[in-house]
């Protein structure tokens, strides 16, 4: 009878194990990737903030692989936009308040 107990008790705490370990590594890859939007959209928000500065007669530069290939002023910033905006719905779907 004892050993049937023992036997539960321990079956019951290896599933909790298997459940507290899954549970640290989606946690894990929950600050992970907070992390990783963290930094982007910072970057991002910088790089917004750099557009205001640059006159209309600037050149601004994409980066092609090895190259960088000029590029459209409102192009660039529409695309700087559009990835802020992308970032902050994927912090929304991940349930990170920023």
């Amino acid at each position: 009878m004892v050993e049937k107990t023992i036997s539960a008790v321990q079956a019951k705490l290896q599933q909790s194990s298997l459940t507290f370990q899954k549970a640290e590594q989606e946690l894990t890859e929950i600050i992970e990737a907070r992390q990783r939007l963290d930094s982007q959209l910072s970057e991002n928000e910088l790089v917004l903030q750099e557009f205001k500065l640059l006159k209309p007669h600037n050149t601004v530069y994409k980066l092609v692989g090895p190259s960088l290939v000029p590029q459209d002023q409102e192009e660039a910033r529409t695309n700087v936009e559009k990835r802020l905006e992308y970032i902050r719905n994927e912090m929304l779907v991940l349930g990170i308040v920023f």
